[in-house]
This record gives C-alpha cells, sequence and structure tokens, in this order.
C-alpha cells in the first residue's frame, strides 16, 4: 500500500518535472544547491549581525585573519 502510494506521488512529480522540461536528478540538484546557498547566506548575515550589535569579533574571523598572515609572510 505505501508502495502504491509512493509510486503515485513519484508519477506526479515527475509528470510536474517534465512540464518544466527538467529530468529529477537536475531538479534536486538544483535544490541542493539552493539549500546551501541560502545555508550560507543566513549563517553570514547572522555573524555579520552579530558583530553589529556586540562589537566583538568571531573565532572564524580571528582564524581566517591568522591564515592570511601566515601567508604573507
Amino acid at each position: 500500500m505505501i508502495l502504491m502510494i509512493l509510486s503515485i506521488g513519484i508519477d506526479r512529480g515527475n509528470e510536474m518535472f517534465e512540464e518544466l522540461g527538467i529530468s529529477f536528478g537536475t531538479a534536486l540538484i538544483v535544490l541542493l544547491a539552493l539549500y546551501f546557498i541560502i545555508k550560507w547566506a543566513v549563517k553570514n548575515g547572522i555573524k555579520e549581525a552579530y558583530r553589529d550589535i556586540t562589537g566583538k569579533v568571531t573565532t572564524e574571523d580571528i582564524e581566517a585573519e591568522q591564515i592570511c598572515n601566515e601567508e604573507e609572510k
């Protein structure tokens, strides 16, 4: 029964992707890329807001600055 419901859902999903002219794999890759881009943007926004509100520097910023200083030497 559950497999039947899943196959019906997949068939309807495939119809939607066919109407858009893309395959399921392409849609999955695009959605995963969007997920990670949005996750990265939110993380950086929170870090920037934290810096603006508290005036403190995050540990990631300190580590990145140390790496840059080592590369310059």
